[in-house]
């Protein structure tokens, strides 16, 4: 059961914002965000993470969890967390979630060949170096971002 319409009404009351004055914030209407809190209509992928992001709060836990339970514990602990990606770090993440995506789509294809029984060739083989050499950098790109981002 998704919790996110008593949640985003939790919150935005708990910031002692108004509809409209929330819709503002964020870039939308206040008939959107009436309908999100009525569970008449749903947000795309991008409101919702505009949403998480103006509260500080992560994804899941708007979604999962019950905030009229746990919400004054969230609001309190929430200083001692670190909040929702910033948008750089988020378009950094995305950045490298696609140079990983098409590296591993190259050794994929390279799998593939070796599963067919095929015999590679020498640009195959010079591919498959370049692939892993790339890897190898984008891994330790993922390495080091996802530490600052933990820490």
């Amino acid at each position: 059961m998704s919790f996110f319409s008593s949640n985003l009404r939790f919150l935005r009351n708990s910031k002692h914002l108004s509809q409209d004055a929330f819709a503002r914030a964020v870039g939308m209407n206040r008939g959107n965000i009436a309908s999100y809190e009525k569970g008449l209509a749903e947000p795309s992928s991008a409101r919702l993470l505009t949403i998480a992001r103006f509260f500080g709060a992560p994804l899941e836990a708007i979604i999962e969890d019950d905030f009229r339970e746990t919400g004054l514990y969230f609001l309190e602990n929430q200083a001692n967390t670190r909040s929702a990606l910033t948008a750089a770090e988020y378009e950094e993440l995305k950045v490298e979630a696609l140079r990983l995506d098409r590296i591993i789509s190259g050794l994929r294809e390279f799998q593939l060949i070796r599963e067919a029984g095929e015999e590679l060739s020498a640009r195959d083989i010079q591919s498959l170096v370049v692939d892993h050499e790339r890897l190898l950098d984008a891994s330790l790109s993922m390495q080091s971002l996802i530490r600052r981002l933990i820490t």
